[in-house]
């Protein structure tokens, strides 16, 4: 949303604040991105609403939080407290470049290019951690194992949603390929969130909204995301630091936006 006006980025629709104002008869209207009104929400969650995915020290006074939300897309925002207040930052963090953290994220790297048919073909975050993007995962391991994929779980796709199939195969320990897409798609979810982290130095904790990881709690909340989250090198002892929990409450983007509503009454 730049100037209270916004290019949807996956629907054909462009929004602005002063046309839905004078169509309306409403005398003021904002409109925020669905991971803004979610980074809105954080001081209003209670300890029911969250899981902890890692332990980390309390937030310092002056402090950023972060949003990671792996949903249809991939979502970001951000939360900044100091002692004048509190501001929330929008970004589109999720069509930032992914970057591979071992040769086999690289050999998926590669895939995807060529599914695109372009060497050079811009490949994000989004194209990986979101639910089309564990589909375009589990595609990579059937293709790198030189096994064919299950026949009566590649027909379910053709009318289910194929992330949930391949996550609940996994979390079930029904397929193998199910069982290593996911186990990669958290661990490319830990790097990212450990990169967030030293990039913002995020020491208000690392939270994970979206419809994915409520579905895969108990795989997130493991070792496979820790290690990779915290695998950051000169700034490892920086990210043992940040806490990181997963949102369980479905309505914290509407809390949010009560809560941003009520600032323009």
């Amino acid at each position: 949303v730049v100037n209270g006006q916004v290019n949807i980025t996956n629907l054909p629709w462009t929004l602005s604040e002063t046309e839905i104002e004078f169509k309306t008869g409403l005398k003021k209207l904002l409109l925020v991105n669905d991971l803004v009104a979610t980074a809105a929400a954080l001081p209003y969650l209670k300890e029911t609403d969250l899981i902890q995915i890692k332990i980390g020290d309390k937030a310092p006074e002056n402090s950023l939080a972060a949003v990671i939300a792996p949903g249809t897309g991939m979502g970001m925002g951000f939360f900044f407290k100091n002692k004048k207040g509190s501001h929330i930052l929008p970004s589109e963090g999720g069509h930032a470049g992914f970057a591979p953290g071992n040769v086999r994220e690289e050999a998926l790297l590669h895939f995807l290019r060529t599914q695109q048919e372009q060497v050079s073909a811009h490949i994000c975050i989004e194209d990986l951690l979101c639910g089309p993007g564990l589909k375009n995962i589990y595609d990579f391991v059937v293709h790198d194992s030189g096994r064919a994929a299950a026949l009566e779980l590649t027909k379910s796709f053709l009318s289910a949603d194929p992330a949930a199939m391949i996550s609940q195969a996994a979390l079930n320990g029904t397929d193998d390929h199910c069982i290593t897409a996911l186990d990669m798609f958290v661990e490319i979810l830990g790097s990212h969130c450990g990169n967030v982290a030293v990039t913002t130095v995020a020491t208000g904790g690392i939270y994970l909204g979206g419809g994915v990881p409520p579905r895969i709690a108990s795989k997130i909340n493991s070792d496979l995301f820790r290690n990779r989250f915290i695998d950051k090198g000169k700034m490892e002892d920086l990210v043992k630091r940040i806490p990181v929990y997963l949102i369980k409450d479905d309505y914290a983007a509407l809390v949010g936006a009560s809560s941003l509503a009520s600032e323009i009454l």
